[in-house]
């Protein structure tokens, strides 16, 4: 998380509200530790909850850091860079 990009990490965080808003679970994976992530969690707005994995397998999941992934039943549905994050819920639910 200290070398993610600060406007994605910010975007992110607005999203979450809006997902977590409409019941939907919002986590953040990441390979640094908890002291880390606490250290960013105001600068970053981050208001929920964080799971560790390790830093090889995100990369090979998601090519950018930070990026989204939605996910429905287990299934990967849309993955984003963080220069392309949906602005809104609806934007993230659509399928192409």
């Amino acid at each position: 998380i200290d070398i993610a990009d600060e406007g994605g990490m910010v975007k992110a965080s607005a999203l979450s509200e809006q997902v977590m808003g409409a019941g939907i679970a919002f986590v953040l994976i990441t390979a640094s530790d908890a002291e880390t992530i606490q250290k960013h969690e105001q600068v970053f707005g981050i208001n929920y909850p964080f799971f560790f994995a390790d830093g090889t397998e995100l990369k090979a999941i998601v090519r950018s850091n930070p990026g989204l992934i939605y996910m429905e039943n287990g299934v990967v549905v849309s993955k984003w860079h963080h220069n392309d994050f949906p602005g809104t819920l609806e934007q993230a639910q659509e399928k192409d």
